[in-house]
């Protein structure tokens, strides 16, 4: 599958859990079940509540596993196209009730008996028993295929998981970071670099002992370069007398990070279970202590869970740092006391030097062609390093005279099974809300290079019903 087949095929698909979460939604309406009670069919309702309820406990293993096991994509396709019929169904109680109230509405202002004879042939007319009897058959059929689905689930193994808890998918793991340089050079960041060192070597003024400091900044645009470039300047290890680098990401479990920032320091393995023991253990080894602690891209913003494992840190001698990367400013908001640092693009220039780095290394050639693709280069890269990188990646696995036809053509749709910017993509898009991921994938819609107004798209994401309004806001507003 192509790279760009990948992610919009992991968008569609992550779509399913929001998509049957907006179903459960309509189904648990109280006037769809009095008017189910009333159309006698709330025995069906009901059963699929609970299959729709059971299911939906093991998306997100389908979503995640329906990359590598073709029988799970199948079997999620199935659902999806089982979970329209049902929505089909439930549109047309929307459309039965609103005519009903539409009625009644209108003859409002009739006498009882009117009313009163209205309402009597109303409910033993022919066009009301068709309604119940064409629709009950569709149910009983709708039933039966939740029965195929959920045994089949059975058979696939597919197991409940916490949403945003530990992944077993390979796709969606980012590779771990670590503090050994491994860029040709560093371009771009000269001034942020001594902005950070700054905060860094900074005496703390007030009553913090251990000062945080956060880099914010969107997935690739290289927060992790440059806290490897600080961690390493001849400045910090002098500055510091000791020194973790731990890569968080999204699988906040503290006791694993922890034991990982003990295990950093003493270069020895931990076989202790307890987090209370783990953290008694760090407590000694950073007492009293001038440290320096990275927690690479960071993802949960609970303040709790964050107080918990900085717990520890807190007794370090005064001017000690912890810097955390991450691309939420949440996170940067609640786990940071000092100033945290927001990282830009790049320029092109800075882009089209990583390229070059990375595609030549120290055989800087004087190639014309070079000049030629250079704008059709920068063009790919949005200004983010990660891209460059990405780019070279699909370029040196191809001859030298085919840059060009590659550049030409689109892309993103070359094969990109070891790409590292999906995993990139998808981490992100698996942090996003539920009722987001379904707007987002409603964009799938639009060809390529598409330019559409901000406001039709959201006209159109309620016309679809996708957006949530909160009580105090217009949708339009939301």
């Amino acid at each position: 599958m192509s790279f760009v087949g990948q992610a919009v095929s992991f968008i569609g698909e992550s779509a399913s859990s929001s998509f049957f979460q907006s179903l459960l939604d309509k189904i648990e309406c109280p006037e769809l079940l009095k008017f189910a009670h009333e159309r006698q069919v709330l025995a069906e309702i009901r059963k699929w509540e609970k299959f729709f309820t059971a299911i939906q406990v093991v998306l997100d293993d389908a979503e995640e596993k329906q990359m590598e096991d073709r029988l799970v994509e199948s079997w999620l396709s199935d659902l999806k196209n089982l979970a329209y019929d049902v929505e089909d169904i439930l549109d047309e109680f929307a459309t039965e009730f609103l005519q009903r109230r539409l009625k009644g509405e209108r003859q409002a202002s009739a006498s009882k008996l009117r009313k009163l004879i209205h309402s009597v042939t109303a409910t033993i007319s022919p066009g009301t028993v068709f309604f119940n009897s064409t629709l009950m058959s569709k149910m009983v059929e709708i039933t039966a295929r939740f029965q195929e689905i959920a045994k089949q689930q059975q058979d696939l193994g597919l197991i409940k998981k916490n949403v945003g808890g530990t992944s077993s998918s390979k796709v969606c793991i980012r590779p771990s970071s670590t503090c050994l340089h491994h860029e040709p050079e560093v371009y771009g960041r000269d001034e942020d670099k001594r902005k950070l060192l700054d905060l860094l070597l900074r005496d703390e003024t007030s009553d913090v002992k251990v000062g945080v400091i956060p880099i914010v900044g969107m997935g690739g645009v290289g927060k992790t370069t440059l806290t490897r470039l600080v961690y390493n300047d001849k400045a910090s290890q002098q500055q510091f007398q000791v020194k973790s680098w731990v890569c968080v990401s999204d699988e906040f479990d503290i006791l694993r990070i922890t034991k990982s920032i003990l295990e950093s320091i003493t270069l020895k393995s931990c076989d202790l279970k307890e987090l209370n023991q783990v953290q008694l253990k760090l407590h000694e080894k950073l007492a009293g202590k001038k440290f320096l602690i990275v927690l690479d891209d960071v993802w949960n913003k609970n303040y709790d869970d964050l107080n918990a494992l900085c717990s520890p840190l807190m007794y370090g001698a005064p001017g000690s740092k912890v810097i955390l990367t991450t691309r939420d400013e949440a996170v940067a908001r609640t786990m940071g006391n000092t100033e945290f640092q927001n990282l830009s693009c790049f320029s092109d220039e800075h882009c089209w030097s990583i390229f070059v780095d990375h595609a030549f290394g120290r055989r800087r050639i004087a190639d014309p062609n070079l000049e030629v693709i250079h704008e059709k280069v920068i063009n790919k890269y949005s200004g983010l390093p990660l891209a460059a990188r990405t780019l070279v990646g699909l370029l040196r696995s191809k001859p030298r005279e085919e840059w060009e036809n590659v550049l030409n053509s689109k892309i993103w749709n070359l094969q990109g099974g070891g790409n590292s910017i999906l995993p990139v993509l998808r981490l992100s898009y698996y942090h996003l809300p539920s009722h987001l991921k379904r707007c987002f994938a409603y964009c799938a819609i639009f060809p390529k290079d598409y330019v559409f107004r901000k406001k039709q798209l959201v006209l159109l994401w309620m016309a679809e019903g996708l957006i949530e309004q909160q009580d105090d806001q217009h949708m339009e507003d939301g």
